[in-house]
């Protein structure tokens, strides 16, 4: 149904649904799953597409960033948009840098931020 404005029909819908990051994308959109685990054996574009398609932004966000965490034996490290924006802009950047400081501080992490290229 969500995506039959964009043509797609019930049969290639219920293929799609299939796919596991799909599968768990529409778990999440429906609330009956908080979050997933994706891209071991993914590329970021497959893991990001259908949030993109089923959940969306945030109205007024213009671009998407990813982060991940590394887990060391003193500490817990953020590292964002390593994937999805590979020349971002000024714009990009400090949007980036922003929602991931929030992003790392709603885990419990007192955001540092490092910006390198």
């Amino acid at each position: 149904e969500a995506r039959k404005s964009k043509g797609m029909s019930l049969e290639e819908a219920k293929e799609l649904v299939k796919d596991r990051t799909y599968f768990g994308t529409l778990l999440i959109h429906s609330g009956k799953a908080d979050a997933m685990v994706s891209g071991a054996s993914t590329t970021t574009a497959e893991t990001i597409r259908p949030a993109l398609q089923i959940i969306k932004t945030q109205e007024g966000v213009d671009s998407v960033s990813g982060i991940f965490f590394m887990g060391l034996d003193d500490k817990v490290l953020a590292f964002a948009d390593c994937a999805v924006n590979p020349n971002p802009n000024a714009e990009q950047l400090a949007a980036s840098a922003y929602v991931s400081a929030m992003t790392a501080k709603s885990f419990g992490i007192e955001p540092r931020i490092a910006l390198l290229s």
